[in-house]
């Protein structure tokens, strides 16, 4: 299979799919004997790994929004996926290392901007930016 970067969303509802349909699909490829297919497969990391990546597929949806103002979406956003990201002492090592790609790649890529900060400063209830820690806080009131 070729990954390509902008379809992950898919690769996430596939994998829902997958789990929802785990039983008919292992009945279906027994009766096939075809069930060698699932070697492999651990259904229990699968559903984590759904669950997990279904955090990032919700906020990319809400940030791709059309019918409503998403820019001020992207700081606290940006803020929930990393600490949905942090490590927990009871992570295994697989999913651990799963975090901590996940948290590097956020880091790279999904990093909010000033502009970020001044569209939810605006926004009314998140006026005081509790999201953020309290030396960002005051940035964008520093600007206006």
């Amino acid at each position: 299979m070729q990954e390509v970067e902008a379809r992950w969303n898919s690769m996430s509802v596939m994998l829902e799919s997958v789990v929802s349909q785990y039983k008919e699909i292992k009945q279906v490829l027994v009766a096939a004997k075809q069930k060698k297919i699932l070697n492999g497969i651990d259904l229990p990391s699968l559903e984590w790994m759904t669950a997990f990546l279904k955090q990032f597929r919700d906020a990319t949806t809400a940030l791709e929004g059309q019918l409503y103002p998403s820019l001020p979406l992207v700081v606290p956003y940006s803020v929930q996926l990393r600490e949905h990201c942090e490590a927990d002492l009871l992570d295994i090592p697989g999913v651990e290392a799963v975090k901590q790609r996940a948290l590097g790649l956020l880091q790279a890529k999904f990093n909010p901007t000033m502009l970020h900060k001044m569209a939810t400063f605006l926004v009314p209830e998140w006026r005081h930016l509790p999201m953020l820690e309290e030396d960002e806080r005051k940035e964008p009131a520093l600007l206006l």
